[in-house]
């Protein structure tokens, strides 16, 4: 048949300029906006060369250039070249050359440009000045102010002033203000105010302003304010923290700080309840639990310094090492908490098992090696000091002392030791020395 100027083949329906005939009940051209629509109940509003195509009920409203394909109840507001393929209910707002592939209730608005939403349900991008992100699947992700982000899967994952940045997999994962930081399955972790960290698996751990730091499984594990280049590995309920100006009790991913001191390029591996505090450098807990390397401020002249740096505490239970530089506690056990090194340098407790005892305090060059300490068996105020082995030792207020034995003691004294022997005595005597005697003194 002829309509107007155009022959039309007998298998095909006239439309368009000059054929006479421009619409159907369910295909409709509009010549003078150059909208196509195929479907029942699709709409447009000061839109042009936009189509909706096998829709039902969807609107197309101040966009151009946009399609809404094989969907149902999905809406296309404001933006340029966007598309929606498939999937009901899904928006996409404000954005331009953005699409939404299948799904059910995506949401992609508010100048997040060049963005995809690939199925799941509930996902939400949007932003001012956010762009270049991708959700695929899962269920209710957020995208807020991200740019150049990824929320792979999961449940209720969140990126949010963010860029470069992804969550893969898991539920009520977040990442905030950082950038470069991902978090690889796992539930109710967070990253924030961080750069190139890492939190792979695991349950509620966090990375709160440390660079260049991971949190690899465990849970309820912490890199919290300043611990750069640092990693826990497992465990349960440890803790890497530099200084901070302030803290408040809520989640650490809302507060604000302000480096004081650091805690860089260390590490706990498994255990439990371990802590790593203000300036520790290039140090590492290795099971155990309730052990703890911190640093603490020093107040001078020139302000604030921080002494802390390569120790290591290796197992054990209830071990402390404050202040220290070089300091070590190795597979050590001590009930009451008081197996401990403090403002000590190059000083070890190594195999020791002490109730209220092997202590290093004020300390350089000192060791507590093996042996059993039941009340007593510590090092104090000493420095290039040794007890090895024996039973209820001490040296005390002395340098260059040595003890070996059972119950024996240097008191007071420079350059003194004790050799083997049974409950031996030296003090305040220099340059002294008693081996293998019983019950003996020296004055």
């Amino acid at each position: 048949p002829i309509c107007g100027d155009v022959v039309i083949e007998l298998s095909r329906i006239p439309f368009g300029t000059g054929t006479g005939l421009t619409s159907s009940e369910c295909f409709t051209y509009d010549g003078a906006d150059d909208n196509f629509r195929v479907g029942r109940n699709n709409y447009f509003y000061e839109s042009c060369c936009s189509s909706a195509i096998s829709s039902y009920n969807t609107y197309t409203s101040y966009s151009c250039n946009s399609s809404i394909i094989a969907s149902i109840c999905s809406y296309n507001c404001c933006g340029r070249t966007n598309v929606i393929l498939g999937g009901a209910y899904n928006s996409n707002c404000y954005s331009d050359a953005s699409g939404i592939i299948a799904g059910d209730r995506n949401y992609i608005g508010y100048s997040n440009n060049y963005t995809v939403i690939a199925g799941g349900s509930r996902n939400s991008a949007f932003g001012f000045e956010s762009y270049s992100n991708f959700i695929g699947a899962g269920r209710c992700g957020v995208l807020d102010y991200a740019c150049e982000s990824t929320i792979l899967a999961g449940c209720r994952n969140c990126i949010q002033d963010s860029g470069c940045s992804g969550i893969l997999s898991g539920r009520s994962n977040k990442i905030y203000t950082s950038q470069e930081s991902t978090i690889s399955g796992g539930r109710g972790n967070v990253v924030n105010s961080s750069i190139h960290s890492t939190i792979l698996g695991g349950y509620a751990n966090c990375v709160v302003c440390s660079n260049d730091s991971a949190v690899i499984s465990g849970y309820y594990n912490c890199l919290d304010t300043c611990s750069d280049s640092s990693l826990i590995l497992g465990g349960e309920s440890n803790c890497v923290r530099g200084g901070f100006d302030s803290f408040n009790s809520g989640p650490p991913y809302y507060n604000n700080y302000s480096c004081q001191g650091r805690v860089d390029n260390s590490g706990i591996i498994l255990g439990r309840n371990h802590r790593m505090t203000c300036d520790v450098f290039e140090s590492v807990i290795i099971g155990g639990i309730n052990n703890q390397i911190c640093g603490t401020v020093i107040l001078g002249p020139g302000g604030s310094s921080y002494r802390s740096c390569t120790s290591v505490v290796l197992g054990g239970n209830y071990n402390r090492i404050s202040n220290t530089r070089a300091g070590m506690i190795a597979v050590s056990e001590s009930y009451d908490g008081r197996n401990r090194i403090n403002k000590s340098c190059n000083s070890a407790i190594i195999a020791h098992c002490s109730y209220e005892g092997a202590r290093i305090c004020n300390s350089e060059n000192s060791a507590i090696v093996g042996g059993y300490s039941y009340n007593n068996g510590y090092i104090c105020q000493s420095s290039n000091s040794f007890i090895a082995a024996g039973y209820d030792n001490r040296i005390l207020l002395s340098d260059n002392a040595f003890v070996s034995g059972y119950n024996n003691n240097v008191c007071y004294n420079f350059a003194s030791s004790i050799v083997g022997g049974y409950q031996n005595t030296v003090q305040e005597t220099s340059y002294s020395s008693r081996s293998e005697e019983h019950t003996s003194e020296l004055q």
